[in-house]
């Protein structure tokens, strides 16, 4: 778990120019980065940076991975 959470802070403290190609709002993707995620769906904004990746039933390929979360 420690290591999970490593990776995701890695993914986190990266230049805004890497973190963007995993931007999308398309939560059928199995790796997806995005801000306030229940935009739509909430009565009020939750602004915050979430990351997340959908690991069962079928794990996403490796080049879909953030680089700093592979090793994982």
């Amino acid at each position: 778990m420690h290591e999970t959470l490593q990776g995701v802070r890695r993914f986190h403290e990266q230049d805004v120019e890497i973190k963007i190609r995993f931007y999308l709002r398309d939560v059928s993707r199995t790796v997806v980065y995005n801000s306030n995620f229940d935009l739509y769906t909430s009565p009020a904004a939750n602004w915050r940076d979430t990351y997340f990746s959908f690991m069962a039933p079928s794990p996403p390929k490796v080049e879909e991975l953030p680089e700093v979360c592979r090793d994982i």
